[in-house]
């Protein structure tokens, strides 16, 4: 019956193509998700959050993300990648370009 209706709704679609929108609909969501989290001026003082560095294993639970290494992958509660790529610029999820302000000795 299930497939019924999504023939219904979306002819010529398969069941695979719906799934595969219906996961990338998901993963945008928790890249827009963590950019909402990650970006806020708000982050120390919410307690910051808990990613892992993917080599090591590690957790780290982080207030600002200037406490991140440089060049170092880690991974955010949703699932997505985070990486220092330079002083006050951050990739997460591979594409998706962060900057904050860099540390001021």
């Amino acid at each position: 019956m299930g497939s019924d209706l999504l023939r219904a709704i979306a002819p010529g679609r398969t069941f695979t193509a719906e799934f595969r929108r219906a996961l990338s609909v998901t993963a945008a969501f928790g890249v827009t998700e963590d950019f909402k989290e990650l970006s806020s001026p708000g982050l120390a003082a919410s307690g910051g959050v808990e990613v892992v560095d993917r080599s090591a294993g590690a957790h780290l639970r982080v207030h600002a993300l200037h406490e991140l290494d440089l060049r170092r992958v880690y991974v955010t509660p949703r699932g997505n990648t985070l990486q220092r790529t330079g002083d006050a610029s951050y990739l997460l999820a591979g594409t998706v370009a962060l900057s904050a302000a860099p540390l001021v000795p």
